[in-house]
């Protein structure tokens, strides 16, 4: 079992294609922000954060888990709950996923050990060809894996694949920038029109796009490079197995800031709200964890031979598989 939890809906940033549509925050009003989503219910308190790891705590020994946002890393009651739960399961569980925004030698000093990497997006390293994120995103995500790596953190960069990435000097250059700074992972993303990105369908390539792509990257992987993590809805283009085998629907929940809990952590509508209430599972810490694991809807979803989210996007019937 796996969780991605997303501890709270602010970012320092407003992506475009962004699946869960959080709201922008600078230094100067992301407390009264984050307050007001609390106050308001959009955002858990910290005693509610607390309790919910502590209940998952009485679930398992050992779970991993993704913290993510927005960005977690913008409020300190956040990096509280992260060393809370490298406690509880052991730093080698815990990682985050960060925008970069706060990453300096401080915030660093507080991860390392007690979390087993950080997670970066990078689509490119030309600032120019940022349209889908802005011209400081990329820069920022550069300069913050420098850093980590530099601290002695481990390291894992996404990159979402789109038409405006895709092309060879883009890809040669990422995959470059990461063996010279000795980057572990680097794992390779679909774009999907979901969350905000339903608005921006025409960033979307076609699977023979994808697949030359993703036959260039790994053309470049070197044997001291970062070791390549492709989407599991890659896995039927490459030859490995089919789509609906490699969905992990019901094995990694996610958690959103509000505390509902959804069974895909790509079933966003562009609100940034579940896709469609057969993803929901339930809402903590309202209702127990181990109600949610043993819910009739969890096995009702995994029982569906297809992958979920293919469904919602293509408006097939997958109960006809």
């Amino acid at each position: 079992m796996e969780i991605c939890w997303n501890l709270t809906h602010c970012c320092p940033f407003s992506c475009k294609i962004c699946m869960v549509n959080p709201i922008n925050v600078s230094d100067d009003n992301k407390l009264a922000v984050q307050s007001k989503l609390q106050k308001s219910g959009m955002c858990l308190t910290f005693d509610d954060k607390t309790r919910i790891l502590k209940d998952i705590a009485s679930n398992f020994d050992k779970i991993k888990i993704d913290f993510a946002g927005g960005d977690p890393l913008l409020f300190k009651e956040n990096l509280e709950i992260i060393e809370m739960a490298s406690n509880y399961f052991g730093p080698e569980n815990i990682e985050v996923s960060t925008t970069g925004y706060c990453i300096e030698e401080g915030m660093l000093d507080s991860l390392v050990g007690r979390i087993s990497k950080l997670d970066f997006t990078l689509d490119t390293v030309f600032p120019k060809m940022e349209s889908a994120r802005g011209d400081r995103y990329s820069q920022i995500n550069i300069n913050a894996i420098k850093l980590s790596i530099k601290k002695g953190m481990p390291v894992t960069v996404s990159t979402v694949l789109k038409k405006d990435n895709m092309n060879k000097e883009n890809l040669k250059e990422i995959s470059e920038f990461l063996i010279a700074n000795k980057v572990s992972n680097w794992f390779l993303l679909r774009f999907r029109p979901l969350g905000r990105g339903v608005n921006h369908k025409s960033l979307e390539p076609s699977e023979e796009e994808y697949k030359k792509a993703l036959d260039y990257c790994f053309s470049l992987k070197q044997k001291d490079g970062p070791k390549i993590g492709i989407h599991h809805t890659f896995y039927e283009l490459m030859g490995i197995m089919s789509r609906n085998e490699s969905c992990k629907v019901g094995s990694k929940l996610t958690i959103l800031s509000d505390g509902t809990v959804i069974s895909c952590c790509w079933a966003f509508n562009d609100r940034g709200r579940p896709l469609n209430d057969m993803f929901v599972l339930g809402k903590l810490p309202e209702t127990k964890f181990r109600e949610i694991l043993n819910s009739k809807k969890l096995e009702e979803i995994k029982k569906i031979p297809a992958c979920r989210v293919d469904y919602f996007v293509n408006k097939r019937d997958v109960m006809s598989h």
